[in-house]
């Protein structure tokens, strides 16, 4: 992913405009979460980033990969549509 702006950063991460290379420069939203301030277990966001994949809804913003940025399993990310507009 290469970074194109920073769209928001709060005590729970950081939101990253970026460019997919690899998708033909598709821009998308990554999501960079602190995991120890998340409020609840990282599992359980995966899972619900899981089924957000799933569903396709003109209301619903797609997610398209959730992982970990590291090794040691501290930096939990999730890559998203991203579509100009407000919060």
């Amino acid at each position: 992913y290469e970074p194109v702006a920073v769209l928001g950063a709060g005590g729970f991460g950081t939101v990253i405009r970026c460019r997919q290379r690899l998708a033909r420069g598709r821009e998308v939203a990554v999501k960079s979460f602190h995991a120890s301030d998340l409020g609840r277990e990282v599992d359980e966001m995966f899972a619900e980033a899981h089924t957000l994949s799933e569903l396709a809804a003109p209301g619903i913003v797609k997610v398209f990969h959730w992982d970990f940025a590291d090794q040691t399993q501290t930096r939990p990310f999730i890559v998203m549509e991203y579509f100009a507009g407000v919060s």
